[in-house]
């Protein structure tokens, strides 16, 4: 029995601030006293009832919920001791409301049911008991809002097994006994298969009622009637706030809701609009609420209404915190989410089959609804004339409202008994007339075209849309509450379905951001209202401020109109002209502004603010409560795209022409695209679109990076209303249902995909040919060409464990491969019975056994594999053309990955930090171009960083140059120097033509050809030579060998070769003449090098026929390149020109596949039409490669993140899901010391022998007494972390310890290169940046460090020392995510000091298991300032008598020291060595540093070991220069707005 909490408000007023850390400090108190200590209290349920009561149940503050789930309650209290036989309410709902606590945290709110699983139903069954309306006392609306979120928590975490199968019984098949029994008869009907279920639950309820009397068991009960009656008390609870939303007749105030009422609906519609957004959820349960008519009783309501209302009001969601504006935006609320939850129950699915309708079948399904609607209206006199009307006339709501309600009730409720709406006109007739009519409008009404829909919806967010907070909440929301917002789960219901909520997520997240934006540039504009001119010239906007990204709106004109193009209603183009004046710029402003070119988005702003006096009056004072738009008077904000821009003379540029001229003047006029969609919207609009466009004010612009939001939307938007093509063996994998396995190589083996689709038999492995191998191997074996993956015997029997690898020699016969003998070192020669020479040698193919999945039970007897060498062809007789091989000893998982990406299928390969992922995809693409020339790779990766890495390892390996294509503006930081863009391939392509033609003439003159001058003009010319004399002289000495017989000389070949002439540059004499066989060898590649040329010639007659580079370039990219290299933004921007130039490709690569969204995952797999003759995608392999285990991709808005999951990446989704994963297993970046921090994190990650045998891992950093260590620091000054901005946080006492740290490494020898200082937060690293920039950057003797970064940004790059502060000092912070805990301790490569709270972080159980191994050691900063780096100490040892530092003032004087006495020694050594200019960097006077200084350095700081007040007073005199005079950091006049 849930005890009566306290009343909310009496608590609300006793509690203040110091209540409430009384409160928290009470429950660390409980914490300690009884679980969180270490010895634990045995339990008592009075305690949990009192925690529940005080702390939990109503309206308990986030800060106690927060103390009481930190502190372990649920792990080490609430479940350990949790009954379900015995288990009081207050205990069910503590764990409810700890559960829901860490979902709100972002933390694994499942981790601590992986013991007693079990017993999780008993849990919900404890829940459920207490939250029924028999219960007694009744659940009050609050804690029944909490159950509801509860509910929704354990339907999107399906893939928790504890946790799926007692959730998924509540919607299972006894909800139908809830449906009338026509309409019951209907749906078994429809679906025949489920009548011998029905049947069975039947008896099976019959024989539980006799067992127990009559009545059913609870969890049965709940089965049937749980949800049902929630949802109808969802519907009941709205018709009674009703009388909140009505004024009566005399104008009084409506009353107040019932507390938590509002709450409750929001929680409850929540709820069903989950479980009507996945098919296992909704197939039973849309029934139920069709038939309760749940969704047509919360339309009608008031509240519904008002929602309507307040929707039309500008103001609505303002944020403003009076009763009247929160009752508007919870009832907008409500009818937003109302419309949510009837776009996924009229989602057109066959709910039978799981699969979306076509068009054809929703329009024949509607046919038939409408005809049957007819024939029982044609029973009826009354509705005879709506029984003969076409179907196209009956189907519209106003229509049938007026048909069906001139009926009376009776009659009515014969029409929809007829329809299987009630279960017989008495049924009817209890239900109301007015409800009836609304069910059948609501069911037979037609609906718009989802397609149409979507493509009428504007690209730019408008004023309303950035400024209605339910759609697009605040910065500082955390998804705390109900939002009208789709969520990325598990599953979708289909492609359509996924595609929208992912283009309404992305779109509602870049208009977060363009609104951040926009706020700011208005904000610092700082608009007034101008008093009216004399002779009514009106009033004009003034600004008194500046922005770097808005400049004031010289003048604005509408040029041109397009009419609309046939079938639309929107015009076909809207073309405006804005001016603006650069002249009171700066030069680096003005300099930005200029660089506008051609698709960059503008946003145009209509201002009406208010009367400010006189230019440099003060601004009017605030109005509290006044809202962003009524403070500065904001009307319209509207998007464009710059056509062109030009000048008051008429020269022009676009940016992206050759034809661009230079712009003069101040004055730039932008031609600009409107949105044809938002102008046909506004001229609809009261005052139409003379009040949108009469006028603007201001024109903002954004950072080019983050300004591609509406060419990735319009990409997502095309993909929306059009048919989508994906290979069906990934369509059901990617909407989360089937087999997780089924697009797995295996699977598709297994089902014979390879064989039954003709692309697929196109793209799978090699059938194996009759023979030795091939019987030893067995039936089903299959060829793949492995290249050279494997380095030798060896590494072929370490690679494939499972299987008996046997080597097939020269001769057929097979052989046992030989074993290593010197692990993953070990070479070909090691172990071998014979000679080195008898060992097979790469490249190899492998004929592998029928492919099984990884988990499959070994077989009694290994399965053979077998090993076939075989020799590239010399394609060259110099030995530079030779190809570079693989020299990499890629372990058994990274080997397995590379067999899998060799397949058709999908493969999902995780890699840890460190494991060498780059490495595999290189090898990937690199095996595809080798075993398949004809099939085109595309590369994709998150960051152009991650895509160069990849590209320049691709661009290194044996892959011709000519066929590598890399797209995009970051082609510029490849490490190459040379060209791989577009342009740069092309002229590569021409340059290297012209340099094959000069050969071609070459070689006339070396044949004394007459009459080839023109071989080398054209490319036709060159393919005429090769035909007419290269190909005949070839042809003719091989047929005089023919006749020379075998009696002829050796040296016949060398005689008889007619080419010896176009060889003269080779080092060694091409014919031995002693062999003719060998001979004829040399002479063949001799031949195949003449060939390969003029074939390379032909393939440059493309570019020489095509006469401009625009279509030089799109022939490269369609036809030519073999591997294009692309980030997913440039797949998103560039789609539908891709589309348009019939762009194909055959497999996909993505790396960083973890941090990319899921649409930006999904796009560049439809960047190609369809097959035109099968219909299908061409796609036959995906590989995707991440890790889940670091951070997700970024998403701005918490509440987007926290609510709707848009961090969600595909590839997390697939994890979850349980698709199998190929996971690297060895890393060689990190020390094992230092890979044991996040190691635990992965299930079985070792270390590569180079760890444990390379001397820069075995050998410790010099001045450190540890290679890892936690420095804890405590208040700076009295002060821990502060904001000087919300959200803006920082900690100068860590500042200054990091810096010093950095600034002690440089005084040890340290290059900068290698040391970078990372911290999870923007405003930490704004103040180690400026600290740096005061103490380090201006001395040469320090510099500044490698890098600077928040963890987040510092993803994907590492550096072998590694700064990291944590900042924190009240609360853990976002650190918590395990996932950025292992993105910051991953980092570095040899050393990291972590500067942290240890009280703070120490006891937080997920971050336990990484610093309980930082925390073994002390905890204070141990030096050895007697070393120099490098040192030759090894890490093994321990370190002699290390000095501790105390603190951040001790630091400090320690540096202040040794900088000074640094400076003297190389002071004193310029002084003694006048000849020799002196070193003035830190590795030059540091080695002429005495050591009787350095003794006395270390001395004076064993001293100074004492409190901090202490230490400072015996510090001595510090330059102020080089530390500031207080020591503090340094102010600076700086933005500190992210």
């Amino acid at each position: 029995m849930p005890p009566k909490p306290a009343p909310p408000q009496r608590r609300r007023a006793a509690e203040g601030e110091e209540g409430k850390d009384g409160a928290r400090a009470q429950l660390r108190q409980l914490a300690a006293a009884n679980w969180s200590g270490e010895k634990k209290a045995a339990f008592k349920p009075q305690l949990v009832e009192q925690i529940y009561t005080e702390h939990i149940c109503g309206d308990a503050s986030t800060g106690r919920l927060a103390a009481l789930e930190q502190s372990g309650y649920l792990e080490r209290y609430l479940w350990p001791h949790f009954d379900g036989a015995r288990a009081t309410v207050p205990h069910a709902l503590s764990i409810v409301a700890i559960v829901l606590e860490k979902a709100r945290e972002g933390v694994d709110s499942w981790a601590a049911f992986t013991q007693r699983t079990g017993e999780f139903g008993a849990l919900l069954r404890c829940v459920l008991d207490a939250s029924t309306p028999d219960a007694s006392p009744p659940l009050p609306l609050p804690e029944l809002a909490r159950v509801c979120r509860f509910l929704t928590h354990c339907y999107a975490s399906l893939e928790v097994e504890s946790v799926r199968g007692p959730a998924l019984r509540l919607v299972s098949l006894p909800l139908w006994t809830q449906l009338n029994e026509r309409a019951r008869g209907a749906q078994l009907r429809s679906a025949p298969q489920l009548a011998k279920h029905w049947k069975h639950l039947c008896k099976k309820e019959a024989k539980l009622r006799a067992a127990s009397g009559g009545a059913l068991p609870a969890d049965a009960e709940h089965e049937r009637t749980f949800l049902p009656r929630l949802f109808r008390r969802l519907a009941e609870q709205a018709e009674a706030l009703d009388a909140a939303f009505d004024e009566g007749d005399d104008g009084a105030a409506a009353p107040a809701p019932l507390p938590g009422a509002v709450d409750f609906v929001h929680r409850a519609l929540e709820l069903l609009i989950d479980l009507l957004a996945q098919l296992p959820t909704r197939r039973f349960l849309k029934a139920v609420v069709d038939d309760a008519r749940v969704l047509v009783r919360c339309r009608r309501t008031r509240l519904y209404e008002a929602g309507g209302e307040a929707a039309a009001m500008e103001e609505v969601a303002s944020g403003a915190p009076t009763e009247p504006a929160a009752a508007a935006a919870a009832a907008a609320l409500f009818r937003q989410l109302v419309d949510l939850c009837g776009t996924y129950a009229r989602m057109p699915l066959d709910e039978e089959r799981g699969v979306e309708l076509s068009e054809e079948e929703i329009s024949a399904r509607r046919c038939a609804e409408l005809a049957r609607l007819q024939r029982v209206a044609f029973t009826l006199p009354e509705l005879a004339d709506f029984a003969l009307l076409n179907l196209s006339a009956i189907d519209q709501p106003a229509a049938l409202r007026t048909h069906f309600s001139r009926l009376s009730d009776a009659q009515l409720s014969a029409v929809c008994t007829g329809l299987d709406l009630v279960a017989d006109e008495a049924h009817g007739e209890r239900v109301g007339k007015g409800l009836l009519v609304d069910t059948l409008v609501d069911r037979y009404a037609r609906r718009p075209n989802r397609y149409e829909a979507i493509s009428r919806m504007p690209l730019y967010p408008d004023e309303r849309v950035l400024w209605d907070y339910h759609q697009v909440p605040r910065a500082d929301a955390h998804g705390d509450g109900v939002l009208a917002l789709p969520k990325l789960n598990l599953q979708f219901l289909s492609l359509h379905d996924y595609l929208l909520r992912n283009f309404t997520l992305f779109r509602l997240e870049a208009a977060h951001e363009v609104r951040e934006d926009v706020q700011d540039a208005i904000a610092r504009m700082r608009a007034y209202r101008e008093p009216e001119r004399e002779g009514g010239g009106g009033h004009e906007v003034g600004f008194r401020g500046w922005a770097r990204m808005a400049l004031p709106v010289g003048s604005f004109r509408v040029l041109r109109v397009g009419r609309a193009l046939l079938g639309e209603s929107q015009p076909s183009e809207v073309r405006a002209e804005v001016s603006v004046n650069l002249r009171a710029c700066k030069p680096d402003v003005a300099a930005e502004w200029e660089q506008l070119r051609r698709h960059d988005v503008l946003f145009l702003v209509a201002l009406d603010p208010p009367d400010g006096g006189a230019y440099g009056g003060a601004p009017p004072p605030a109005v509290p409560g006044a809202t962003f738009r009524e403070t500065h008077g904001l009307r319209v904000v509207r998007g464009c795209e710059v056509v062109q821009v030009s000048d008051e003379q008429g020269n022009w540029r676009t940016g992206e022409s050759e034809t661009d001229k230079e712009l003069r003047g101040s004055v730039r006029k932008l031609e600009v695209l409107l949105d044809c969609a938002q102008w046909h919207i506004d001229s609809l609009a009261a005052g139409g679109t003379a009040r949108a466009y009469s006028s603007f004010e201001l024109l903002v612009r954004r950072k080019p990076q983050e300004n591609n939001f509406k060419a990735v939307l319009a990409s997502i938007r095309d993909l929306v209303a059009s048919p989508v093509a994906v290979p069906p063996w990934l369509h059901d994998v990617l909407l989360g249902y089937g087999d997780p396995a089924a697009a797995c190589y295996w699977a598709l083996h297994a089902h014979g995909a390879d064989a039954s689709d003709a692309a697929g038999a196109r793209a799978a492995p090699r059938p194996a040919r009759g023979g030795e191998a091939e019987a030893a191997v067995g039936p089903g074996a299959c060829e793949l060409d492995l290249f050279d993956t494997l380095l030798d015997e060896a590494h072929a029997v370490a690679s494939f464990p499972r299987l008996r690898v046997l080597v097939e020699t020269a001769g057929g016969s097979l052989r046992p491969a030989v074993g290593s003998n010197g692990g993953a070192d070990g070479g070909a020669d090691g172990g071998a019975d014979g000679g080195a020479d008898e060992l097979a040698r790469p490249p190899f193919k492998l004929l592998m056994p029928p492919p099984e999945p990884p988990d499959a039970p070994p077989p009694a007897e290994p399965r053979v594999a077998v090993l076939r060498p075989y020799s590239l062809r010399v394609i060259s007789p110099y030995p530079q053309d030779a190809p570079r091989m693989n020299a990499v000893r890629f372990t058994p998982t990274q080997v397995d990955a590379i067999v899998a990406s060799a397949h058709r299928g999908l493969a999902v390969v995780v890699g840890p930090p460190g494991t060498g992922k780059t490495d595999t995809a290189v090898q990937m693409i690199a095996n595809l171009c080798h075993a398949r020339p004809r099939e085109r790779t595309l590369v994709v990766a998150h960051s152009n960083q991650a895509l160069n890495d990849i590209f320049d390892k691709v661009a290194g390996r044996e892959l011709d140059e000519r066929y590598l294509l890399r797209l995009g503006h970051g082609e510029g930081d490849l490490a190459s120097d040379k060209d791989f863009s577009k342009a740069g391939r092309v002229n590569y392509m021409l340059g290297r033509r012209l340099q094959l033609l000069v050969q071609v003439e070459d070689m006339a003159a070396s044949l004394g050809i007459v009459g080839a001058d023109g071989a080398g003009y054209t490319c036709e010319g060159a393919r005429f030579f090769f035909h007419e004399h290269i190909l005949a002289k070839w042809e003719a000495f091989i047929d005089a060998l023919g006749r020379a017989g075998p009696d002829a000389p050796p040296s016949r070949v060398a005689d008889l070769f007619p080419f010896s002439a176009l060889f003269p540059d080779l080092s060694e004499p091409l014919f031995g003449r002693q062999d003719a066989d060998t001979d004829l060898a040399a002479a063949r590649v001799c031949y195949e090098h003449l060939r390969r040329l003029f074939a390379e010639l032909d393939e440059c007659r493309a570019f020489e026929l095509l006469r401009n580079s625009h279509d030089r370039g799109n022939y490269l990219l369609t036809k030519h390149a073999r591997v294009i290299a692309m980030t997913c933004t440039h797949a998103s921007l560039k789609r539908a020109e891709l589309l348009s130039l019939d762009f194909q490709y055959d497999n996909l690569l993505m790396e960083e596949a973890a941090q990319v969204l899921e649409v930006e995952t999904f796009v560049p797999l439809v960047l190609q039409r369809p097959d035109p003759a099968t219909g299908r995608s061409r796609l036959q392999r995906v590989v995707l490669i991440g890790d889940h285990h670091q951070l997700p991709p970024v998403v701005k808005n918490a509440a987007f993140q926290k609510y709707s999951r848009l961090d969600q990446s595909l590839f997390s989704r697939l994890v979850r899901l349980g698709v199998p994963t190929t996971t690297l297993d060895l890393q060689g970046r990190a020390r094992a010391q230092l890979a044991d921090l996040y190691r635990w994190r992965y299930t079985s990650l070792g270390d590569l022998p180079a760890v444990r045998t390379d001397p820069r891992f075995l050998r410790a950093n010099a001045g450190f007494a540890h290679v890892r260590q936690l420095v804890h620091v405590g208040p700076y000054r009295g002060q821990g972390e502060s904001a000087p901005v919300p959200h803006f946080i920082q900690n100068l006492g860590e500042a200054e310890y990091v810096v010093a740290t950095y600034m002690l490494m440089r005084l040890l020898g340290y290059p900068p290169s290698s040391i970078s200082i990372i911290t999870p937060y923007n405003g930490q690293r704004a103040l180690i940046a400026d600290v740096v920039a005061r103490r380090c950057t201006p001395y040469a003797e320090f510099g500044a460090p490698a890098k600077i970064a928040t963890t987040d940004k510092f993803q994907g790059q590492q550096n072998d020392f590694i700064l990291l502060s944590l900042v924190r000092t009240r609360h853990v912070g976002h650190i918590r995510d395990v996932r950025r805990l292992v993105v910051s301790l991953s980092r570095a490569r040899l050393g990291l000091v972590v500067f942290a709270d240890r009280s703070l972080y120490e006891p937080c159980a997920e971050l336990k298991p990484a610093l309980s191994q930082l925390c073994a050691l002390p905890d204070k900063l141990q030096l050895l300032l007697h070393e120099r780096h490098p040192t030759t100490r090894l890490a093994s040892e321990t370190a002699p008598a290390p000095l501790e530092v105390v603190d951040v003032e001790h630091m400090m004087a320690l540096v202040a020291e040794m900088a000074f006495d640094a400076r003297r020694a190389a002071e004193l050594a310029y002084s003694t060595a006048p000849d020799t200019a002196a070193d003035d960097t830190v590795d030059g006077y540091e080695a002429r540093a005495s050591s009787a200084k350095r003794a006395r350095v270390e001395h004076r700081a064993q001293a100074d070991a004492a409190p901090a007040a202490d230490a400072e007073a015996a510090a001595p005199a510090v330059d102020g220069e080089l530390l500031g005079d207080d020591g503090a950091a340094p102010e600076r006049d700086l933005d500190y707005t992210d």
